[in-house]
């Protein structure tokens, strides 16, 4: 069985005795055991119209030592547009001139799925895009936990999930 991350159908990427690498580390670990993270729920609160909250972290969703998450985010509340940072000021899900966001169309899909290592820090700016106040702004995580082993060397198979956004280059004149 072929297993890799943000295929349609939401699955484990790794089974116990399988390997995962982490990106942009490059560090290797083994399975140990894995359980499904049924729901867990995050309310950002209230939003004003057409308004946005910024930077709010996501602590809910950071995983103990040698832990690692696999989500997909689905918007509960209608009406909103998440941008994701992880880590801070590093943005996920990106081109060359523009940060893709999770919306209604996108909301639950293999497009939104997120790996979380650790306590890696996990932002979210949150918007209201519709033209009345929001009283809460909920957002659902949920997905798989693996408790890992970490190896000393590079495994013959793997399988990799970035669990962050890779930062562009710093030009030096």
């Amino acid at each position: 069985m072929s297993r890799y991350p943000f295929k349609s159908d939401f699955e484990p990427v790794a089974l116990p005795g399988e390997n995962i690498c982490i990106l942009p580390e490059r560090k290797f670990y083994r399975v140990k055991y894995v359980e499904p993270l049924p729901e867990i729920e995050k309310d950002f609160g209230a939003i004003s119209a057409s308004s946005t909250l910024s930077d709010q972290e996501v602590e809910e969703i950071y995983m103990p030592k040698n832990e690692l998450a696999q989500y997909r985010i689905t918007l509960k509340t209608s009406g909103l547009k998440l941008k994701i940072k992880q880590p801070r000021g590093t943005g996920r899900f990106l081109t060359k001139k523009q940060q893709a966001v999770i919306t209604d169309l996108t909301s639950g899909t293999n497009l939104t799925e997120i790996f979380q290592f650790e306590d890696t820090t996990f932002i979210a700016d949150v918007t209201n895009t519709t033209s009345s106040d929001l009283s809460e702004s909920k957002v659902v995580f949920s997905g798989f936990r693996y408790v890992l082993e970490p190896l000393k060397e590079e495994p013959e198979k793997y399988t990799c999930v970035p669990v962050g956004g890779i930062r562009p280059p710093v030009v030096r004149a």
